[in-house]
């Protein structure tokens, strides 16, 4: 027999049984995103700079930034009811992390990754792990969205390094894609729409809470969204209480530790956005406030000249004009002191532009700085990739050594969809 004919008829033997098996409603997605940056970490010059730190360090990053791989499908179960489900993970393509080991499982279902039921009148309840709608609600005001420029580093912020998002120990407090979770979504009402999801804590956390035994941590998030014509409006709040263990951590913070697990964490923002046709504008007000309730807490907090709690407001504002296939984007972000302690504050520009060869291919440039003051060290970037996010203090703070230093990055990049 021919040899390309055995080779064939051989590989048919395996292949045939899997051809078998019903892939119709399994549809692979993912976004590749890719920036290479020269970034600046600035002089730190406020309270807790240490010597060294008051040099400029530049560093060529290129980074994945908000890479992912995903798996989904649905299955219509009749009388407009369906099963949907969705698998994803994080894909590292620079290589910073173990690509390895999340394909292999391990960390498999990094990003929202759920099952659940769909109906047109009814609205969708999954199950799973998935992006708070505290989160997703101003998403579409974000214009650099996983670049070193994203409003991430200071919105969703209550201004101590805590991990609040997936693992990375510098990601917003509140920008929370925690598992455990069940979440309700509404169907769409002349554009109009309500999100709802509940977190308990993991079923490994088997040990108490320093101040009560029975403080179980869990995170509420709601959302209320209005898209219709060329308005964009939404509102959303979130508590968490205890949550450290639902976000897949075990690093120790101020606020979130193992003897400070009592603190409850809430927030509220406004969005709106507006479309003129070739341009757009969008606004956002944020409010994020931490209370402590037992002793622990209170010193800790004390250390950053604070009595029980900590709050403070940030607002964003960014616009976009389009000319052809090419997007002008410049946005603002400011970050307001820290109730109880002064020069704490910061604010970023960011300024670039998109080039879309297509609907799934495009190319960005843009340059960011962050100025902060003496008693601010945050960084840029989606969690941050310069400076580690603070506020500077005595007290467990990663950044005490850069206080009031400007971060600044000149970045190019590319997105595909698929």
């Amino acid at each position: 027999m021919n040899k390309k004919l055995l080779a064939v008829a051989i590989a048919g033997a395996f292949i045939a049984p899997a051809a078998m098996a019903d892939t119709s409603n399994v549809v692979i997605f993912g976004k590749i995103q890719v920036e290479a940056a020269n970034s600046n970490n600035g002089s730190a010059s406020g309270v807790g700079s240490t010597a060294g730190t008051n040099g400029y360090r530049s560093a060529k990053i290129n980074s994945s930034q908000n890479t992912e791989l995903g798996f989904k499908g649905t299955e219509d179960l009749g009388n407009g009811l369906s099963a949907i489900w969705q698998v994803a993970v994080d894909v590292r393509v620079d290589g910073t992390d173990s690509t390895a080991t999340a394909v292999s499982g391990q960390n498999f279902g990094s990003r929202n990754t759920y099952a659940g039921l769909a109906s047109k009148t009814v609205g969708t309840v999954i199950l799973g792990k998935h992006d708070t709608p505290y989160k997703t609600s101003t998403g579409p005001l974000d214009l650099f969205t996983g670049t070193s420029a994203d409003y991430n580093t200071l919105m969703g912020s209550n201004g101590f390094t805590v991990a609040s998002s997936t693992t990375s120990t510098t990601a917003p407090t509140f920008d929370a894609r925690p598992g455990n979770l069940v979440m309700y979504t509404s169907p769409k009402f002349n554009g109009f729409d309500v999100k709802a999801a509940w977190s308990a804590t993991n079923e490994t956390n088997t040990t108490a809470n320093s101040g009560s035994v029975t403080n179980k941590g869990n995170i509420w998030s709601l959302s209320a969204n209005y898209a219709n014509g060329p308005i964009f409006a939404t509102f959303a709040h979130e508590e968490q209480k205890a949550a450290r263990n639902n976000l897949a951590s075990s690093t120790t913070l101020v606020g979130y530790s193992a003897t400070n697990q009592a603190v409850k964490g809430k927030a509220t923002k406004l969005g709106f956005g507006y479309n003129f046709g070739a341009t757009k504008v969008g606004v956002i007000w944020e409010r994020v406030k931490d209370n402590a309730n037992a002793a622990s807490n209170a010193t800790d907090y004390s250390g950053f000249g604070l009595t029980n709690s900590r709050d403070r407001k940030a607002w964003y504002l960014g616009a976009a004009h389009s000319i052809g296939k090419t997007t002008m984007k410049l946005a603002y972000t400011h970050m307001g002191d820290m109730d109880g302690l002064s020069e704490s504050g910061a604010k970023q520009w960011a300024l670039g532009a998109d080039y879309a060869f297509s609907k799934r291919t495009s190319v960005y440039a843009l340059y960011t700085k962050m100025s902060n003051e003496r008693n601010a060290a945050y960084s840029l970037g989606q969690g941050g990739t310069s400076l580690g996010t603070n506020v500077a203090g005595t007290t467990g703070g990663a950044g005490t050594a850069s206080g009031g230093a400007d971060p600044s990055a000149l970045a190019v990049g590319m997105i595909h969809t698929f």
